[in-house]
């Protein structure tokens, strides 16, 4: 319930009452009384203040209930934060403006301080029922009163009830502006996604992703959609049906964190439906065993973007159709060809794990997902991997993968022969002084990971001597 607190409740709400206004509620003037009550027991003796910023007022009630609601009762509790509450939301376009431009100052009002003043669990029944009493908002307000429902329930663990907000949610984007709607749809997403991670309610988990995957635009920039374990939930036949939908829909990238058969199905489906993708499904690549999707992906949908890169191919390797888009594009397209590059080396592809590694190390931000290497490991091929390190940076030790040699040098016991390269590397007079102080700088590290301390010493005093390497 914790993670769904959070995720659902503080989230989409923080989201919404800064898109919407609430509406003056006389139910609950009344807390107003218990502010001052408050604010008389923490300084009995001061004045009041004649504050004419509503930010200014706002806060120091805020600050006040923090410190002093333990001592009032359960309801009394939930009605001055929930006066607080509608306070904040009703503030001003001007007020709102000096919150944002102040908001990184060292006094300035922030607007989450309203969340970590939630008075504690036994106020939270009482909630619930003032918020279940408001009577129903009109207008963008709706959305506000079905996020507080939603925050209610969530509190108290209503799980039909959460349920039923979350489709009173869905049913108000044509009443949102484009702005608002987006906002909305982003909330929800993450809160569906919490709850699917927490429900064994197959039915209720498939109508949510429906809901969700009609609600995508075509128009949109590409969206995340997150699927949970299909096969596990509902079965084979009905979760490849859903993920045949999900793979038609343009700008949506599907992302399957949990369940093994769901990947594996996902992966096959695509490759499958490789004419009719409308996007690339780099997340699904993320793989040791997707090369074939992720060559049929690249072969598709990179190809348009070829005009836009200038890199020459390397002379004399023997480049494949499958390298033209390394080191460009989005994260996960980056993600999943670190993964083919693995598992190319793994199925003993070592002409196209070689040309690869050379596209990737002309890149500035070469990154191999630690994840994908303890899965090598763990399946037993760290002498491999480390063979092939140790290879590649013997005929091209300029390429930035020395941190990752060092690392396999050491799980294999060869310390000593990594060394050794590393010397002979940084002593190559046809390397520039750039390549040759990166390689010093991996091998002072190298010598001190293997307690090999005054000379590791020795190398970092000599790395200094160079005024453009930076420790």
């Amino acid at each position: 319930m914790e993670k769904i607190l959070f995720t659902a409740g503080f989230l989409v709400l923080a989201e919404l009452i800064a898109l919407t206004t609430a509406r003056a509620d006389d139910n609950y003037l009344g807390a107003a009384a218990v502010l001052q009550k408050l604010a008389k027991a923490a300084s009995p003796d001061a004045k009041p203040k004649d504050e004419s910023s509503a930010t200014t007022r706002l806060k120091g009630d805020i600050e006040t209930f923090k410190k002093q609601a333990a001592m009032l009762k359960p309801d009394e509790a939930a009605q001055a934060w929930l006066a607080l509450l509608d306070r904040q939301a009703k503030l001003a376009p001007a007020d709102l403006r000096r919150v944002y431009e102040q908001m990184a100052e060292k006094d300035g009002f922030n607007p989450q301080e309203i969340w970590n003043a939630l008075p504690p669990p036994p106020a939270w029944d009482g909630l619930q029922k003032l918020v279940e009493a408001r009577p129903p908002a009109k207008g963008k307000a709706q959305a506000r009163e079905h996020a507080l429902r939603l925050l209610a329930h969530t509190l108290v663990a209503d799980r039909a009830a959460q349920t039923k907000d979350i489709a009173g949610l869905e049913a108000l984007f044509t009443k949102l502006d484009e702005n608002e709607a987006y906002a909305l749809a982003n909330a929800l997403d993450r809160i569906g996604e919490a709850m699917i991670e927490n429900s064994d309610d197959a039915e209720a988990t498939m109508k949510m992703l429906e809901r969700r995957l009609a609600r995508l635009n075509a128009d949109d920039f590409r969206q995340e959609f997150s699927v949970p374990d299909l096969v596990q939930l509902v079965g084979k036949e009905k979760a490849g049906a859903f993920l045949r939908r999900a793979l038609a829909k343009a700008n949506v990238e599907i992302q399957i964190d949990q369940g093994e058969e769901t990947q594996q199905l996902a992966r096959r489906l695509a490759l499958e439906m490789m004419d009719k993708l409308k996007s690339p499904q780099w997340k699904l690549a993320c793989s040791l065993d997707a090369a074939p999707l992720y060559e049929a992906l690249e072969k598709k949908f990179a190809q348009a973007d070829d005009t836009e890169t200038n890199v020459p191919p390397e002379p004399n390797v023997p480049v494949v159709d499958h390298a033209r888009q390394l080191n460009r594009g989005g994260s996960s397209q980056r993600e999943a060809q670190t993964y083919y590059f693995f598992g190319l080396i793994v199925a003993g592809r070592e002409k196209d794990a070689v040309a690869l590694a050379r596209q990737l190390g002309r890149g500035d931000d070469v990154y191999l997902p630690p994840d994908a290497l303890k899965s090598l490991e763990r399946a037993g091929h760290t002498r491999a991997l480390h063979d092939f390190f140790r290879e590649l940076l013997s005929q091209n030790p300029d390429l930035p993968f020395w941190d990752e040699y060092i690392q396999l040098a050491a799980k294999v016991g060869e310390t000593d022969k990594m060394l050794e390269l590393a010397r002979t590397a940084a002593a190559r007079e046809d390397l520039s002084n750039k390549h040759r102080n990166l390689i010093r700088q991996n091998l002072y590290k190298a010598l001190l990971a293997a307690d090999q301390v005054d000379e590791g010493i020795k190398e970092i005093r000599q790395t200094l001597a160079y005024k453009d390497i930076k420790l």
